[in-house]
This record gives C-alpha cells, structure tokens and sequence, in this order.
C-alpha cells in the first residue's frame, strides 16, 4: 500500500474528472478514479494510479466507497473530491457517515443548496442585494405554457438542477434560447422538458455574446479562507450562446474576483466551486448565472498551469502537504483552455477563416495553451476522444 496521502475523485470517466486529476500533477500523493464508463477517453490517462470500477447511482457509489473504507482499501483518510452536481447532492444526505472515513471539502448542506438549487440561489441573491436576471420557476408543463403569455422574449429555460438525465440528452448544452412565445410553444410540443429534470427556470435573457460570460474559478478551506482564484472569460462556447465553454482564458479581474468571494463566503463556501457571471452590456454590470459548488467547473483547467491551482491548494491544505508540485508558474493573461472537439464545431460553423480572425483578434499574442484532452505528457485521453469523434457513432 502507497505511503503517500489518498485522493479519490468521482467521475474518473468525465472531462471534468480527468482535469481534477491532472491538477495534482507532482503532489505526493496516490490519485485513486471511480468510474463506471469502460471506454471513457478520460480513463486512460497516465495520472491516475488507480482505477476503481463502481457502476451504480451516486448514492450506490459512495455506499461502496464507505464499504471500501471500512475494509481498510484506502490508506489513512482520503480526501474525497467530486466531479457531478448528483454526487456533490447525494453527499450531504450521509455526510456524517462519509466524514468517518473520508475528508470531504464541501460547505454545510443548507447554504450548499442554496447554491445547487437555482431557485434558491435566485430568491438569497435578491435578498442580498445580488444582481441575478429576472427569473421565474415552473414545475410544470402547464405551468409554463401559462407563464408563456406573461413573458418578454427572448428568454431562456434551463433546469434548477443539472440531473444525469439532462445531461446525458444535452451533454454540451445548458439552456434552451427561446426567441418568441411561438418558439416555447414549438418546444414543448417537440419535447417535454420535464421528463429531464422536475423544476425549471425561466430566465430572462442578457444581450451580449460569448465573450460576455465571465466566471471565478475558488477553493475555500473550511475556515472560510480562500486558497485558490482565478477569472475567466469565455470566448467560445458550444452551442453559441447556451453551450458549455469552448475556448476561455484567465483575466485579471480582482473587482469581479472580489465580488465571487463576498457571495462564495457569505454562503459558507467550503473546497472547490465557481461563480459564472454575464455582462449586461446595457449597464455593465456583472449578473450571476451560474454557480458551481462542492467540485470543479467544467473549465477549470484552465488554471492548470498554475502550481497553486484551486484543487492542488485544496488538496496540500487539507492533507497538509508542503512544497510545491510540477507546476510551472504563468502570467494569468497567458493562460487560454480549449475544449478540442467544441472549438472544432464552432469554427466548422462560422469558417475556419472567420473562426481564426476571430481567436487572433480575442487573444493576441497567447503562449500557453491548455486543452480539455490533449497534453503533450498525457497523451492516451486525447487518442481515445478522437478515435471516439471520429467514429461513426460520434461524428464530428
């Protein structure tokens, strides 16, 4: 059995698993995967040091770790870090039994929901003086249909929760963009949301393109401290406009940095999260969209080419590690991620040319890449996702 620390992370075959663990690159410790994908790209990196096949619900996955850890399978108390909004959700319903085996770096369950559940993040934004778009939520099908006729288009409709069911229909897509009533009706009538997630929000829509998302990218310890930040902005996302993050960069940005940590700590943040805002070019303001608790963001890599990346500052502190990782250290405004196949839609959908004139113009004189798959060290991940694009079954 390994001498070093053990981390286990959840998800081990999505995107956001495989970053998780490539943020550890260096630290002294065992990197251990829970995984259920047999083919998943993500699987087949070199940074894991073990894989642990355990098919089954969220809740059956943390049954089986806790009975791994009463078998003594791990070494010492792991830190336990998540990958998916379901696991994150199913944790707080038997923390005090996790926290027996595990170190597991999230915020209390009621200030943890308020930043799960859509709607109650948009009710304490209110009352707090948070600027959030104005919303509405439906639990229904009628309910929207009703609520159709009192809206201002275009607005937006996306779930309160990101449930497996929407995201294995939508995988790349985190909101419907509906222009007119007549759209809503049309999709309703194609496809009835709620048999993906029981409650949605129905959101006006900010004007202003890609390049108006911003995020904050944090870890806290369970003190309240920040350890880790970093913002973003997004250039390209996949779909337009409601599609997760195709091509972003680090920014300096201490105002919206600043901004992220008065709400992440008035909420009691604990371990890994994120803040996604938009600009309203009518006013300048920065409006909450989207946060993202107890687990990294879909984009987080990011900051990978920082040694104090928001995971590997979570990690050293709670398993009290010192000294430095692998890691080399870059100006922030260098700092651009690429997800491989999204940008590849993106610019096949505008032109190449156009795509291109686009990128220059938004990044300049950029050094450092980071991508979703590829890395230059790592390369079986991004063999596998291209072996996979390029079949039949995925068309690119």
């Amino acid at each position: 059995m390994s001498e070093f620390p053990c981390v286990i992370i959840t998800g081990a075959d999505t995107p956001t698993g495989l970053m998780t663990a490539r943020a550890l690159k260096g630290l002294p410790v065992t990197v251990n995967g829970i995984f259920q994908e047999r083919g998943a790209p993500s699987i087949k990196s070199m940074h894991w040091d073990r894989l642990v096949y355990l098919p089954g619900s969220p809740e059956e996955q943390l049954d089986a770790l806790i009975k791994k850890a009463e078998a003594a399978e791990f070494p010492g108390r792991p830190i336990l870090l998540f990958s998916q909004d379901s696991h994150v959700i199913s944790a707080w319903a038997r923390l005090e039994e996790l926290d027996r085996y595990f170190i597991v770096p999230i915020p209390p369950q009621k200030e943890g929901e308020i930043m799960m559940d859509k709607t109650r993040f948009h009710q304490w934004a209110l009352e707090n003086g948070v600027d959030v778009p104005r919303s509405e939520i439906v639990a229904s099908l009628d309910g929207l249909i009703d609520l159709a006729a009192d809206l201002s288009f275009p607005c937006i409709l996306k779930p309160l929760v990101r449930t497996s069911a929407w995201d294995s229909a939508h995988k790349n897509k985190k909101f419907f963009l509906l222009n007119s009533e007549k759209e809503l009706q049309e999709f309703v009538r194609s496809a009835d949301p709620f048999r993906l997630s029981n409650r949605f929000i129905l959101q006006e829509w900010v004007p202003g393109g890609d390049s108006e998302v911003f995020f904050v990218l944090f870890a806290f310890d369970e003190n309240g401290v920040m350890l880790a930040e970093y913002a973003g902005q997004k250039l390209w996302q996949w779909p337009p406009l409601g599609g997760s993050t195709a091509v972003c960069r680090l920014i300096e940005a201490p105002q919206l940095i600043s901004h992220a940590r008065s709400i992440a700590i008035r909420l009691k943040m604990t371990g890994l999260g994120s803040i996604e805002f938009k600009r309203d070019p009518r006013t300048g303001k920065f409006l909450v969209t989207e946060p993202t608790v107890g687990r990294n963001d879909y984009q987080s890599g990011v900051a990978l080419n920082y040694e104090n990346n928001p995971t590997a500052a979570l990690v050293k502190t709670y398993l009290g590690l010192d000294g430095g990782s692998g890691f080399a250290k870059k100006t922030k405004a260098n700092c651009v991620w690429v997800d491989e196949l999204s940008a590849y839609r993106y610019a096949k959908s505008i032109g190449p040319l156009k795509a291109s004139v686009r990128l220059i113009r938004a990044l300049g004189f950029i050094r450092h890449f980071q991508f979703l798959y590829f890395d230059r060290r790592d390369t079986k991940p991004f063999r596998a996702h291209l072996k996979k694009a390029l079949s039949k079954k995925h068309p690119v």
